[in-house]
């Protein structure tokens, strides 16, 4: 279900109708589900609903819905209580459940209520971290490739690199967020569990709505992305490193790096040139009273002579 509506509900006009028509409230309806003892149900279609809400809320005017939805929230901020069912017939798949259900409520409540801190912390914080060339966005299924990657990025060509290597500590989002807003540039390391991961998407979508540069990478042969990845990397010229050696494949990542950073130095002289500098108002100096004095008695010698 997620994947079908992001794929229509990414273009503004059909969002805007989606939202006119109240179609926030067919996708919230899922969460209300209920099991036999009143709690929160969690099914593949609650966990659906809200992952993609999740990437709605990055939407300003779909964040101001959802936070005036007392039961919404309630009931999001309830999931992640939410126990394992130990009648389950399934213990597993009920584990499962219920983990994917809360990391996509932890990610709703980010969203709506921590971004806007975060972004200031890290706008507050900027002088004193540092800022990396490249961020690598990857699924664990694709680590030793996205690993010699950044080794070889950082040891042949210099590159400051972000890469999570041993599972973001502290909150996931959090340390998401701080990486994305202090690179310059993200590489998107393509493939099916790349798009089936929540984090993933979160990275995906947030560095989007950053306007960081993204340079998508091929991962797994053959792989066509679609959906929400499929929307995000769909124009954009990606490096196949299924098709070419090791070596030829990084040789044209750093010419498509070094491109993307010419662009975006192009954009930022272009900018500070174009910005209008604040009109200075002439200050016209204070009269002294000897200065007075002077002005007074001229005006008075003047109108003797008239």
């Amino acid at each position: 279900m997620s994947f079908m509506f992001l794929a229509f509900l990414q273009h503004d006009q059909i969002k805007e109708e989606f939202i006119k028509q109240d179609g926030l409230s067919f996708i919230i309806k899922h969460l209300y589900q209920r099991d036999q003892y009143d709690r929160p149900h969690s099914t593949p279609n609650q966990s659906d609903a809200l992952e993609l809400i999740c990437i709605l809320a990055f939407d300003e005017q779909v964040a101001q819905i959802l936070k005036q939805n007392q039961l919404f929230m309630t009931t999001v901020k309830s999931i992640l209580t939410m126990e394992n069912d130990k009648y389950a017939c399934d213990e597993k798949q009920e584990q499962k459940d219920v983990e994917r259900i809360k990391k996509a409520a932890n990610g709703v409540l980010w969203v709506l209520e921590n971004e806007e801190k975060t972004l200031k912390n890290n706008n507050n914080e900027q002088r004193n971290k540092e800022v990396y060339d490249l961020m690598i966005s990857y699924s664990w299924n694709d680590m030793d490739l996205a690993h010699k990657i950044s080794d070889y990025l950082a040891a042949n060509k210099h590159y400051n690199v972000w890469i999570d290597r041993d599972k973001m500590h502290g909150s996931i989002i959090d340390s998401m967020a701080s990486a994305v807003e202090n690179s310059n540039t993200v590489l998107m390391c393509m493939s099916e569990t790349y798009k089936r991961s929540e984090n993933c998407k979160a990275e995906a979508e947030y560095a989007r709505k950053r306007k960081r540069s993204i340079i998508p990478l091929m991962m797994r042969e053959k792989y066509d992305p679609d959906g929400w990845l499929g929307f995000i990397c769909g124009q954009k010229l990606y490096i196949d490193f299924t098709q070419y050696e090791f070596e030829t494949a990084m040789n044209k990542l750093t010419a498509e790096i070094e491109k993307n950073r010419q662009n975006n130095q192009q954009q930022q002289q272009l900018f500070s040139s174009t910005t209008p500098k604040p009109i200075q108002n002439e200050t016209k100096p204070k009269t002294t009273p000897s200065m007075m004095s002077i002005q007074e008695e001229t005006k008075l010698t003047t109108q003797q002579y008239v």
